[in-house]
């Protein structure tokens, strides 16, 4: 490939910016760990949740010794959208899996009066870079540059980075 500057925004772990990382030494002071979000967007009998509403969870249906969490976001015409997000590096039984722990984490009773009724409309999952700062690569060499979850830019702290759907 030839060209005065290449952008690499492949995702998580991507094949080009592994190696670009490796060979150039970009590598930061802790490694990288990843995690996996599972997201939905519903619609909902009227009254569920006011559009606006925003509410942030950290742990539950996930152990102590992982990281994991979710949110849920009132949007307009009694739609929710929901995501739960854990560390790659689950083991254990399947209620530890990603899909397990989004389909446990759906049984709460708050989250399941809240979607009770309603429709699935869609739905996503995909891989996150969780290491945060000191785990980002250096994002640039001469005739290059690394961008998005190549380069770790999600603020897994504040779930920001990524596309919510609207």
């Amino acid at each position: 490939m030839r060209a005065k500057v290449t952008v690499l925004a492949e995702g998580t772990r991507g094949s080009l910016t592994k190696k670009l990382v490796e060979k150039k030494k970009l590598d930061n002071i802790n490694p990288q760990s990843y995690g996996i979000g599972i997201k939905e967007l519903w619609d909902v009998q009227p009254g569920r949740i006011a559009p606006g509403y925003v509410a942030h969870t950290l742990g539950w249906p996930v152990s102590t010794d992982m990281y994991g969490g979710g949110w849920i976001y009132g949007l307009s015409n009694n739609r929710v959208v929901h995501r739960t997000g854990s560390g790659a590096g689950i083991r254990g039984p399947p209620v530890r899996s990603a899909c397990g722990v989004y389909q446990t984490w759906k049984t709460h009773a708050f989250v399941r009066k809240i979607l009770e009724g309603g429709k699935l409309v869609r739905y996503g999952a995909k891989s996150l870079p969780y290491g945060g700062w000191y785990a980002m690569p250096r994002n640039y060499v001469d005739g290059g540059l690394i961008i998005g979850d190549s380069g770790s830019f999600l603020d897994s702290q504040a779930a920001e980075g990524h596309s919510t759907w609207r």
